[in-house]
């Protein structure tokens, strides 16, 4: 039995558009391993995935949705060959890019009650807060939004809150 790793030599894990990404793949075994070849796929897609607070309207909406290819490499590390008994290391690299319709790999992030999305790859940093998350809907809401760095102008912010309710039937 081999055990296989996959290590990125960046700590962080956090790569960007255009960024190199290198690392090695280690074989460790009790025994010699004989392979066809040694290849590596990395791919990378970005799917919706709803949180369990999400029920009804929203969650129907979006449910049908595929996931959308942002990156696509494939290469061949090692012709066939064996692996010796121990550890062995296979280094990689390539470079990040998009793929296919996709114009520019898109920097977000995506919490439990936030997700923001850029439209290009500037750098950025924004925070905020409601005032209270139980709201009358004849008051004003009450928070902040503070953009705390921004590569370049902002021409807008749009805040969007969203209600969500659930309906349970009485039997």
């Amino acid at each position: 039995m081999a055990t296989v790793e996959i290590r990125l030599k960046r700590p962080t894990k956090v790569y960007h558009e255009g960024e190199t990404v290198c690392g090695l793949i280690e074989v460790e075994s009790k025994t010699a391993i004989a392979h066809q070849s040694i290849s590596l796929v990395a791919e990378g897609i970005a799917a919706l995935t709803l949180s369990a607070k999400s029920v009804g309207r929203l969650e129907s909406m979006y449910n049908n949705m595929k996931p959308v290819p942002l990156f696509n490499y494939s290469t061949e590390l090692a012709r066939q060959g064996k692996l010796a008994a121990g550890k062995t290391t296979v280094p990689f690299e390539f470079v990040l890019k998009p793929r296919g319709s996709i114009k520019s790999l898109l920097e977000t992030y995506h919490g439990v009650f936030i997700s923001v999305q850029k439209t290009d790859m500037q750098r950025f940093s924004v925070r905020g807060r409601l005032d209270s998350c139980v709201c009358c809907i004849t008051k004003p809401f009450m928070g902040e939004l503070i953009v705390e760095r921004s590569e370049n102008p902002i021409r807008s912010i749009e805040l969007q809150l969203m209600r969500v309710e659930t309906v349970g039937s009485a039997e």
